[in-house]
């Protein structure tokens, strides 16, 4: 059985009124609405996180490319697009 913790969140009029829209819509508490949103929101910013680790992994493992290096190949295949 899933534990359920509850939390507590200062929100304005207007967000009080979409959630209520959706509860209303889907005819659900508040509480499931914001259960949903929240899983969705920390799903999508946890994908991110994980994207930007790996840079930062790579980062740490010296897997990086000089700024210089990139423009100058950017510059050389920007030439040789012209020149063709």
């Amino acid at each position: 059985m899933t534990k359920h913790t509850v939390i507590s969140a200062r929100i304005d009029a207007e967000l009080l009124a979409k959630l209520d829209r959706i509860a209303a819509f889907n005819e659900r508490s508040r509480a499931w609405v914001i259960s949903r949103l929240l899983d969705s929101a920390a799903t999508k910013e946890l994908e991110f996180v994980d994207f930007i680790q790996v840079g930062l992994d790579d980062i740490a493992a010296g897997r990086v490319v000089p700024h210089e290096q990139v423009v100058a190949e950017i510059e050389a295949r920007i030439a040789g697009r012209k020149a063709a």
